[in-house]
């Protein structure tokens, strides 16, 4: 199905995938399926097959009692507390982005002078093989999401356009063959990152693809900005 049918199927299990993640990640322990299903009053196949997808892309793991998030992934692979605050509020944009393009979606933040990779979900491992382990870094100037972050601080003019935009491309810097488009978005307390989307050139240069990530960071700014209101007004 395509057109405006399917963007809202698509949008639709991006939100059911939401609320199963969302229960997960409220539980101290793991949940079963059947506990899943009836917390977030989804048939048991829909929320199965869910996982299935969840579990693909490691967000989630599978134990003799359950569902859990695996938390274990992200801590071995250096992620700080922030970090899993940062890609918790994220997840829900980067499904959305994920689901629309089947393409890599990355999550980046800034680590020295690199760029590191924070989460990802990876729609086209056997068409170029772009993904890479969590924790992964490259020097953050040459890649699209590492420029989009250093413009903030850096006022040179090689980063003007990535600085005016909210927006860099790069083509080949972190994955060979494979072009990257990155944009900048805020996180709780004012936490930045970049969100990027990486796979063949002409898929990634699409006008389409670049309102979709527009889409997608309006939310995730218009959160940012309610948060700085409510800190100012409880100063």
């Amino acid at each position: 199905m395509t057109g405006i049918d399917g963007e809202s199927n698509c949008l639709g299990a991006v939100e059911k995938a939401v609320v199963v993640l969302r229960e997960i990640a409220a539980s101290a322990s793991p949940v079963s399926l059947a506990t899943l299903a009836r917390r977030a009053s989804l048939p048991k196949t829909t929320v199965h097959r869910l996982l299935r997808t969840l579990e693909a892309q490691g967000v989630v793991q599978r134990t003799d009692a359950g569902y859990e998030m695996r938390e274990n992934l992200f801590t071995s692979n250096r992620q700080a507390p922030s970090d899993l605050t940062l890609r918790d509020s994220v997840l829900p944009a980067m499904l959305t982005l994920y689901n629309r393009t089947r393409l890599l979606v990355q999550l980046m933040v800034l680590d020295g002078d690199r760029v590191r990779c924070v989460e990802q979900f990876d729609g086209t491992p056997n068409r170029i093989g772009m993904r890479a382990p969590r924790g992964t870094t490259w020097l953050a100037r040459s890649t699209a999401a590492g420029r989009v972050l250093l413009a903030r601080q850096d006022s040179s003019a090689e980063l003007e356009q990535a600085r005016l935009a909210g927006i860099a491309l790069d083509r080949g810097a972190t994955h060979p063959e494979a072009t990257t488009v990155a944009l900048l978005v805020t996180g709780p307390g004012g936490m930045h990152a970049a969100v990027s989307v990486t796979g063949p050139h002409d898929a990634v240069v699409r006008t389409d693809l670049r309102a979709a990530l527009a889409t997608v960071a309006g939310p995730l700014r218009q959160r940012a900005e309610d948060r700085q209101i409510a800190r100012l007004r409880s100063a």
